[in-house]
């Protein structure tokens, strides 16, 4: 996965995966605690599902799941 973005001036693309990963990864963090690097896999998940067209919610255990 990649997510990039395009500046008309300077005509330019840039590659803001790792930041979205890392802001996601900071708020699991924030919320929930957990192992950095767990919480790293669980936000490039995260924007796996989000990219796929899904929610971040789409799994079990998320609060958003009615389970």
């Amino acid at each position: 996965m990649k997510v990039t973005i395009r500046l008309n001036h300077p005509k330019t693309e840039i590659d803001v995966t790792d930041g979205i990963i890392s802001a996601i990864a900071s708020e699991i963090s924030r919320i929930a605690g957990g192992n950095e690097v767990l919480n790293r896999l669980e936000a490039e998940m995260c924007l796996d599902r989000i990219l796929a067209g899904g929610h971040s919610s789409d799994y079990a255990g998320s609060k958003g799941d009615p389970q």
